[in-house]
This record gives C-alpha cells, structure tokens and sequence, in this order.
C-alpha cells in the first residue's frame, strides 16, 4: 500500500530534467510481530540509511520493487530474467541521469513472519540478483561499480565468505587457541 502522498513526493523530483529514476522507501507494518519481522525491519531500516547515503553520493543503483518511477522516454526494453527494479535504475544510471532515493514516498508492506518465508524471499531476490549483475557488470562503472559491489554484492556473498572462514578455520585448528576460538564462536553462531 502507498501513503496517500507517495506518488506525489515520487514525481515532484523529476522537475529536475538530470533526474531519471526516484527510488521511494519501504517501511514494514507489523515488525513486532516475530524475532523474524523485527530483523526484516531492522535491515530495511538500515537499508534506507545506505540508500540515502548513495543517494547523496550520487551512487544509488538499485530500486525498491515496492515504489520507484522513471521518466517515460527512459524505460529500457526489460530482461526476463532480471528484476526491473535492478535492471532500470542500473541502465538509467548508465545513460548519465540521476538515481535519487525520497523518503516521503513511501510504500507499506507486512514483513515475513516466519524464516522460512524469508529465506524465499531472500532466495527469489539474491539469485537474479547475481545473474543481473553478471549480464550488466559493463554498465556499472567507477563509483557506481565500487557502491554496487560494497552495498549488494558482498552482502549476498556473505554465506560463501562464511564457509571459507569456517574450511580455514578447521584447516588452521591445530595451529593455535586462536583458530580454535573462531571455530568455536562459528558453531555457536
């Protein structure tokens, strides 16, 4: 659901002609619901502050497939297999036009309550997104390449970081206490 002025913050931007995607921000309703929607709403709390830091920074890549706009004349033909809120802001950036994030447009969604919900979602959004920055990796450049890489490509890559800390660590085990600490910490974890 939008707040009733969303749509309002959302094109009130593009009276500046640089500007060619505006991104809005997403906010969960019912976050105290489960362990599970206060952490979703905690990481979209954190989100929005990275967007808006990007977003000052003239680095903001990627869309909230909740609530973003483009101008018209700049809708590029989509990719069946790449998210459109990936792959518009990505090629309206590339084209030289701005990507700006509006916190007062702002659309209303129910965070997952269970894990198993949100490993899918998780599983639906992180799969294409390494397949799109794959087939779009040449249209990321300079900054915008170093903010896509720190802001959304280490994060999904995280669970494979954290397999080679863990081979390291048993492979590292009779070295000394502190490997074993790690591995230790890594099981409690």
């Amino acid at each position: 659901m939008y707040k009733k002025d969303a749509i309002k913050n959302l094109v009130k931007q593009f009276s500046k002609k640089k500007i060619g995607c505006v991104i809005g921000e997403l906010k969960y309703v019912n976050t105290d619901s489960s362990n599970v929607s206060q952490g979703e709403g905690f990481y979209w709390r954190y989100e929005s502050f990275i967007k808006r830091l990007e977003s000052r920074l003239r680095l903001l890549l990627l869309g909230n497939g909740s609530i973003f706009a483009i101008r018209k004349e700049l809708y590029p033909i989509l990719e069946p297999d790449v998210h459109n809120d990936l792959q518009i802001p990505l090629e309206i950036g590339y084209k030289g036009y701005e990507v700006i994030y509006e916190p007062k447009a702002t659309a209303i969604e129910k965070a997952a309550e269970s894990s198993k919900e949100e490993f899918k979602r998780k599983v639906r959004i992180i799969n294409p997104g390494l397949a799109s920055f794959l087939k779009f990796r040449k249209k990321i450049k300079g900054l915008r390449l170093f903010g896509f890489i720190s802001h959304k490509l280490l994060r999904w890559l995280v669970p494979y970081f954290l397999l080679l800390a863990f081979g390291a660590n048993l492979t590292l085990l009779g070295e000394n206490d502190f490997y074993k600490g790690c591995l230790i910490f890594q099981i409690l974890i």
